[in-house]
């Protein structure tokens, strides 16, 4: 009898290739996305506040998405990451189920971006600014949620087994 072994077609990286993709590709890209989606946001609700699907309210779930996603990348920055590079045999359980929740957080706060933009669906009418805004927030939502997959899938599983010292 033959046992069938999956193939395994893309290798992880090193953990150390990983967090510096983290730290310098997505974080950054996190800030200036979120950036761009507040300016956007402000012009529309500014310049299209009577109009029945403005996404009122959308400037300030950018800004509380903005606020959390902040204090999360920089716990992970200063905290996280270099106790995860410093090859200590000390447990990252407590800090690992923190940042969990925070994603937990970050990915309600992120389904509520769909919910005002009506799936990220500009009507009809909407200008290049809107159409640009909800292209920014579906981005955002997919990024996030990568993002989120990628720390809790990849990266914390390699340090959840670690023995307490």
């Amino acid at each position: 009898m033959a046992f069938l072994v999956p193939i395994q077609t893309e290798i992880p990286p090193p953990t150390e290739d990983l967090i510096a993709d983290i730290l310098v590709r997505r974080h950054a890209a996190n800030r200036r996305l979120l950036a761009k989606a507040i300016r956007l946001a402000t012009r529309v609700e500014r310049a299209h506040g009577v109009h029945d699907a403005c996404p009122h309210g959308l400037v300030d779930l950018l800004l509380l998405i903005s606020d959390d996603l902040e204090d999360h990348q920089q716990k992970e920055e200063a905290v996280l990451f270099p106790l995860m590079l410093s090859n200590t045999a000390r447990s990252l359980a407590g800090p690992l189920s923190r940042m969990r929740r925070d994603h937990d957080g970050l990915v309600s706060l992120v389904e509520g971006l769909s919910a005002l933009t009506d799936g990220f669906s500009p009507p009809p009418d909407a200008c290049a600014t809107w159409r640009a805004l909800y292209a920014a927030c579906a981005q955002l939502d997919i990024g996030l949620n990568a993002d989120i997959a990628l720390e809790n899938d990849v990266l914390f599983p390699r340090f959840s087994r670690r023995p307490s010292v």
